[in-house]
């Protein structure tokens, strides 16, 4: 889920109220009863996740996962993302997210680092990391 900040007006007019009302908004946005719920559920369940497609097959993870990284819109694109976070970036120089132009795959692919074992999944701190992104 991405954060949508409201604007009123044009120009001027909305960027001051942007500017005014920003942290605020962002809080609401945190706040909101999904955002605490996907949240919730990530933290319980990462240290569950073996390999990609334990990741890519619950929904409600991959979704906090892909909205860390701004690629929300990704979400129907399993074997895509699959193959980015099989591959990873830290053993082959010539891998698929490596590849790539976007480099908030590249990303993606780093935090998680499947292609190392263990992964960092079950680092100390990393799903308050990949939470804090997500907000």
């Amino acid at each position: 889920m991405t954060y949508q900040p409201v604007l009123v007006g044009s120009g001027n007019t909305a960027w001051t109220f942007l500017k005014s009302t920003q942290a605020s908004q962002q809080r609401a946005f945190e706040n909101s009863a999904q955002i605490i719920r996907d949240t919730d559920y990530f933290k319980q369940r990462i240290a569950d996740v073996k390999n990609v497609e334990d990741l890519v097959s619950d929904r409600r993870l991959l979704s906090v996962a892909l909205g860390a990284f701004g690629l929300d819109e990704d979400i129907g694109n399993r074997y895509f993302i699959q193959k980015v976070l099989e591959e990873g970036v830290l053993t082959d120089d010539q891998s698929f997210a490596n590849r790539l132009a976007d480099k908030r795959y590249f990303r993606l692919a780093e935090a998680f680092a499947f292609d190392l074992s263990p992964s960092n999944i079950g680092l100390a701190g990393f799903a308050d990391s990949i939470v804090d992104q997500y907000q």
